[in-house]
């Protein structure tokens, strides 16, 4: 179809309904309307849906209101929707809100061809004709409506894909349109993105959204002026219109040689594809290049450094289909001419005027968006110093603040007598004014840490309070608990790292650039100045080398990280061994690792990581004591036939053993280490025995393991908060003293088909919240599941043999979500259900259950009952005291009628039934089908 709906920013994000949906009752209500109301509904999605069943010919004013309420409309053309003059008139009103920016339409072709609608042909041929012979103008006005819907982009269903497939893409559109209107106005940690409107205002028109060409436009500007930060907001605010979007940060990844993986990634997120393959790394299959052709994306590729590098990355996007919108942010403009962008669709993104730049560098140095009293001065020359550049306003904001007005000037002084670059200087006064250790800690971050979790970095390095200056100061961010470095910040860094010996990777402290790691490793040139070396694998061949002679020539090194990407198979062969490794190193992650064991001389003394993911390791050094190791990832070791004693590793934290399927018992010498807190044989089929582990221990992950029982020694993990036992096929039995565990959250059981009853529970638990389990063997659940006091989920799904529940289960006071779903035996719930006061959720769908209990009226509490495939179920029981219900599916079930009293239900919004099977229906359903939201 020719365009999109295009929305403006002037689309209000507070009106009432997100969706409204417009179709023809008698073609789809029951069906596919109603499946698609119902998974917008449990999305959140608030949605207006008219359940009059019988409708004259005028629109009423609370309908035009509530189109007028929404901010989408999805609108379904089927067969007769032109032979109800309400819908056409509906059909207008949406067509004239969509003219005006202020709805968003979704057309749904529904077993009709769009060229029809388009032309009023077909089944809409006979309905237009009559309406004619009625009012002309009106009926031009509704061809009107039907041929610019039908130019919007849509969907269409003709019976050749599940109506489930169609519903959930649907959902999913108008999830990231919904998505798109509620991200402005955007803020950062201080404050609203001071300047940015004016900045989009110039990028929107080289976008020209209303066009169907494809295009591609550049942002350019120098390091820190915000080309990120604009391409971000304008992507957020346009993604909606795109049947796939992409925001790519080229980059870093692409000067470790990751352009494969750039372009794999790429592709897969606009295609929807997550199993693609490329099987050349240049040029496109002819599938993938005509299916591109099909899709209307919107891609952007941030900070774009070289124009080589990036050429297979972005060639074959600017084919995409018409209407397509590629934007390529970069500090060069010839790499943007390189890639034909022109100067007139360039946006050169400006510094911010003088008024701006003094907000924000008054955001960061007081705390306000003005100069505290006797700063004036002086922060009007910091601000004409920093240029307009909103980075350099932030950092020199933020290393200003506190200090007194003499070091002001001292530092104002500094920076002018710097020859540099002014921007450049700016940042790298922050970095002088760190000690020692807040320096080493930036360059680690910005040749090797950059988006690593804080938490993680603070125990790898130990510098929580190191961590806190640099954020501080802004030379970093911390978000959601992970490490931002900005581009700038990090070019800041490496070049500190590179100046000194810009053609000498091996007299450099830091190396991650991945031909220099290979140059310096192959010639043989380490020196003792280097401490951290970072290869990066992906894209890589395999890589022979002779570290033997290397590693004695860099005894300082601290970091040694050789990483592999999940798609890659390649490593780094040593085909003359390993004689050692440095003492010093604190973080070894080696992957691929192709020996079969470590050098017997390394002494970790310092190690605080190992990781040996996918490796040939068939085992550790054995009486080595490593007091400051607090990861071992041995994961997918498949030749790992045993663990050594681990007493001495005092500060273990985490140890995973994931995919070790040689590795058959696990050390009881873990009892003594007591600051593990997770542990993990999840895939280890060969571990018969449940390891005997420190109480400190929170996460137990053995899902997949050959473990038998549970034994009565658990009690002992006073402290484990999660226990995963999923698909341990050979699980008979589980001690009763599980449930002593006063902090366990969560129990998986799910998969554990030999475990025939669940065990007894002797005592009160608070805290378990989320038990799952499925099979075969469960036949009743224990009474004393009462004890369960905390417990607000309940998952029984899929126990084929479970034939009742106890009474008792009705004393949970806190359950709200009760799945008994295809369980075949079980015909009956407990009479006392309707004490399950905080019941919110209740599935018995596809059970053998021939009758609710009567007292199911008193769960006020309750919103959603699915009895759906229930086929012994004949008759329900008086609901009218269900007050909260909104959601209840009764289809395929033997029902007859209904009771009378359904249509007291106040909140309810989906109703699902067999209609056809009743014999009769309350006579007052119509005021049921009348309720509105």
């Amino acid at each position: 179809m020719a365009s999109s709906s295009t929305p403006s920013s002037t689309i209000t994000l507070t009106k009432k309904h997100h969706v409204f949906l417009s179709f023809r009752g008698e073609d789809t209500r029951v069906g596919f309307t109603s499946h698609l109301y119902d998974a917008l509904s449990r999305k959140q999605i608030v949605t207006f849906i008219d359940y009059e069943l019988v409708r004259g010919d005028e629109i009423s004013p609370a309908l035009l209101k509530s189109i007028q309420e929404s901010m989408i409309a999805v609108v379904i053309f089927s067969k007769d929707y032109a032979s109800s003059k309400w819908c056409l008139r509906e059909l207008a009103e949406i067509m004239k809100r969509e003219k005006l920016h202020e709805l968003i339409v979704l057309p749904v072709f529904y077993n009709v061809d769009p060229s029809d609608v388009r032309k009023q042909t077909g089944p809409f041929k006979d309905s237009f004709a009559r309406h004619e012979n009625e009012s002309q103008e009106e009926v031009q006005e509704w061809r009107e409506a039907f041929t610019k819907a039908s130019n919007l982009s849509g969907w269409g269903y003709a019976g050749t894909r599940s109506e489930s497939e169609l519903v959930r893409d649907i959902v999913k559109d108008v999830q990231m349109k919904l998505m798109s209107k509620y991200i402005s106005p955007l803020s950062d940690s201080k404050g609203h993105l001071i300047g940015i409107n004016k900045r989009i205002e110039h990028v929107m028109p080289l976008l020209c959204l209303d066009t169907m060409d494809a295009r591609i436009i550049g942002i350019w500007g120098m390091g820190g002026i915000g080309k990120t930060t604009l391409a971000e907001v304008v992507f957020h605010q346009i993604s909606g219109q795109f049947d796939s979007s992409c925001f790519i940060e080229v980059g870093e990844r692409l000067e470790n040689r990751e352009s494969n993986c750039l372009r794999l990634e790429v592709l897969s997120k606009v295609l929807h594809d997550v199993n693609l393959e490329l099987a050349t790394p240049t040029i496109l299959h002819p599938f993938i290049m005509q299916r591109l052709t099909q899709k209307r994306v919107l891609i952007v590729f941030d900070n774009v450094i070289n124009f080589k590098q990036s050429e297979t990355l972005v060639k074959g996007f600017n084919r995409c289909a018409l209407g397509s919108r590629i934007i390529i942010t970069s500090r060069d403009k010839q790499v943007l001419n390189n890639f034909e962008v022109s100067d007139h669709n360039i946006y050169e993104v400006e510094g911010l005027n003088f008024d701006e730049a003094l907000v924000l560098f008054s955001t960061y140095a007081f705390n306000q968006n003005c100069p505290t009293e006797g700063f004036k001065d002086l922060s009007e020359q910091m601000v004409l110093y920093a240029k307009g550049n909103p980075l350099a306003l932030k950092v020199l904001g933020s290393h200003l603040s506190g200090m007194s007005k003499h070091e002001w000037e001292s530092a104002f002084d500094d920076l002018q007598g710097i020859g540099d670059s002014e921007i450049f200087n700016v940042l790298k006064n922050s970095y002088d004014r760190l000690n020692d250790k807040e320096k080493d800690l930036f360059l680690d971050i910005a040749c090797f840490f950059n988006g690593y979790f804080e938490d993680d970095i603070a125990k790898l390095l130990d510098c929580k309070y190191s961590l806190r200056v640099l954020n501080n100061k802004s030379l970093i961010t911390i978000e959601e608990g992970g490490i931002k470095m900005h581009d700038l910040l990090q070019e800041m860094g490496r070049k500190i790292v590179t100046r000194k010996y810009p053609r000498n990777p091996g007299k450099r402290t830091r190396l991650w650039n991945s031909d220099d790691v290979i140059r310096m490793l192959e010639k043989n040139n380490g020196t003792e100045e280097v401490e951290g070396i970072s290869l990066k694998m992906d894209n890589l061949k395999d890589v022979h080398l002779n570290l033997s002679c290397q590693v004695n020539k860099m005894p300082n090194l601290r970091l040694l990280l050789f990483t592999r990407g999940l798609r890659y198979n390649n490593k780094v062969h040593l085909p003359e061994g390993l004689n050692s490794l440095p003492d010093d190193l604190m973080i070894l992650e080696w992957h691929r690792y192709s020996l079969r064991e470590l050098p017997l001389n390394f002494n970790p003394k310092k190690l605080v990581k190992l990781d040996l993911s996918f490796s040939n390791i068939e085992q550790l050094w054995e009486e080595t004591k490593a007091p400051k190791l607090k990861w071992l990832i041995l994961a997918y070791c498949e030749r790992l036939t045993r663990i050594p004693n681990l007493s001495d590793f005092l500060s273990l934290e985490e140890v995973d053993l994931s995919g070790c399927q040689s590795l058959v018992e696990f050390p009881s010498s873990v009892q003594q280490l007591n600051k593990l807190r997770y542990l993990s044989l999840d895939g280890c089929s060969n571990v018969t025995k449940f390891p005997l582990t420190s109480a400190s221990i929170e996460r137990l992950h053995l899902s997949r393991t050959a473990i038998e029982e549970v034994p009565s020694s658990i009690q002992s993990l006073t402290n484990l908060s999660q226990l995963y036992l999923s698909n341990c096929t050979r699980l008979k039995h589980v001690s009763a003293s599980i449930f002593k565990l006063k902090s366990l959250l969560t129990l998986r059981l799910n998969g554990c088909f030999e475990l025939e009853t669940f065990p007894e529970i002797s005592e009160t638990m608070e805290i378990l919240n989320s038990p799952k389990s499925s099979g075969k063997a469960i036949t009743e659940p224990r009474s004393s599941i009462e004890h369960l006091n905390g417990l607000q989920f309940l998952t029984l799904s899929d126990c084929s043999n479970l034939e009742m529940l106890p009474s008792s289960i009705c004393d949970l006071t806190s359950l709200e979500d009760l799945d008994l779903s295809y369980c075949l035996k079980l015909d009956k719930l407990p009479e006392n259900l309707g004490n399950l006061k905080s019941l919110k959720l209740l599935i018995v769908k596809g059970s053998a259950v021939g009758q609710l209990p009567s007292s199911i009226r008193y769960l006020k509490n309750l919103e959603l009952l699915d009895c759906s495939e229930c086929r012994d179920l004949t008759s329900l029981p008086p609901l009218s005291g269900l007050c909260s219900l909104n959601y209840l599916n009764l289809n395929n079930c033997n029902l007859i009628e209904i009771p009378e009293d359904i249509v007291c239900l106040s909140s309810l919004r989906v109703l699902h039934l067999d209609t056809f099977k009743f014999q009769s229906l309350p006579q007052r359903i119509k005021h049921l089908a009348n309720r509105r939201h």
